[in-house]
C-alpha cells in the first residue's frame, strides 16, 4: 500500500483515546483509527489540509464538507465504507487513497474532483480484493491527475476512460486483471508506461529457474500470466510478447491518424 504524502502527523486511536476538539483545532495532519464521524460534531476541521482514516466507521464520506481544506485524504481497511458520496465537498483535494473498503457501487463523486486532483489511488489488499460497480468513466474528467494506481480492483474491465488522461505520467496496474486488449489499449496510450513492460517483471523466487538456477520472472497477461525463465522459456516467451505487440501496434496507429 501507498500511503499518503504527510508529515508529522498526529495519530488518534479512539479505541484508546478521546477527541481533544481543543487540540485538533490547530492541527493540520491528522490520523483517526476507528473514528465514527459523530465523534468529530464538536472539532473544527476547518485548518485540517491532510487525513487518514482506518477502520472508519461510517457507510459514507458526507461528513468530509467539514474539512473544506483538505488536500491528502487516505482512507483504507474501512470495511464499513461502501459509498464515496461526500467527496464532492473536498474542491482542494489533490491526493486520493482508498484502500480496502466495502463495495463501491460507483466512482461517481471522483469526478467532482477533476480540477485539482493529480494523484489517485484504488485498490485491494494482499488478500482482499475492491470491489468496484459502475465502471472507470469518471476518471476520464481527472485532466490534473498525474498519478494514478489500480490494483486488486475486482470490477469494470473496460479500460477506455484512462486512455486520454493529458497530465498522466505515472501508472500502476494490475495488468493481468484485464483482458489483454484492454492492457494493449493502455499501452499504445501512454508510451512511458509501454517502455517499462509493467506485464513482466522479476518473480520473488529465491531458487530460481529448476532448470538453469537464472532468475525467474513473472509475466502477468491475462490468460498468458506464468512464472518464466528467460533463457529456458525463451522462445515461448518471445512468441507471447510479439503476440501482444501485435496487439498494441494498431492502436499506436490509429492514435497517429487520428
Amino acid at each position: 500500500m501507498r500511503r499518503g504524502p504527510f508529515g508529522a502527523m498526529k495519530s488518534v486511536d479512539l479505541r484508546r483515546a478521546r477527541i481533544d476538539a481543543a487540540a485538533l483545532a490547530s492541527v493540520e495532519e491528522v490520523e483517526f483509527v476507528h473514528l465514527r464521524p459523530t465523534e468529530l460534531l464538536a472539532v473544527d476541521l476547518r485548518k485540517l489540509r491532510g487525513l487518514s482514516l482506518r477502520h472508519l466507521r461510517s457507510e459514507d464520506l458526507q461528513w468530509l464538507q467539514a474539512c473544506p481544506k483538505l488536500e491528502v485524504l487516505e482512507v483504507w481497511q474501512s470495511p464499513q465504507v461502501r459509498s464515496l458520496t461526500g467527496l464532492e465537498h473536498l474542491r482542494k483535494l489533490r491526493w486520493l487513497a482508498l484502500w480496502e473498503l466495502g463495495p463501491l457501487p460507483s466512482l461517481e463523486p471522483v469526478r467532482s474532483l477533476a480540477p485539482v486532483l493529480e494523484e489517485l489511488f484504488l485498490g485491494g489488499g494482499i488478500w482482499k480484493d475492491q470491489i468496484l460497480g459502475g465502471d472507470y468513466a469518471p476518471l476520464a474528467s481527472l485532466r490534473a491527475l498525474r498519478s494514478l494506481t489500480l490494483t486488486n480492483v475486482r470490477g469494470p474491465a473496460d479500460l477506455g476512460p484512462i486512455l486520454h488522461l493529458p497530465a498522466l505520467c505515472e501508472l500502476t496496474l494490475a495488468t493481468g486483471r484485464f483482458p489483454i486488449a484492454e492492457v494493449a489499449r493502455v499501452a499504445a496510450s501512454y508510451p512511458f508506461w509501454r517502455k517499462t513492460q509493467p506485464w513482466l517483471r522479476p518473480a520473488e523466487d529465491a531458487d530460481g529457474c529448476p532448470r538453469c538456477g537464472s532468475p525467474r520472472w513473472l509475466l502477468l497477461l491475462k490468460g498468458r500470466k506464468k512464472v518464466c525463465c528467460k533463457g529456458c522459456d525463451a522462445s515461448r516467451l518471445r512468441r507471447i510478447l510479439e503476440e501482444f505487440d501485435r496487439m498494441v501496434e494498431p492502436h499506436i496507429a490509429a492514435g497517429r491518424a487520428g
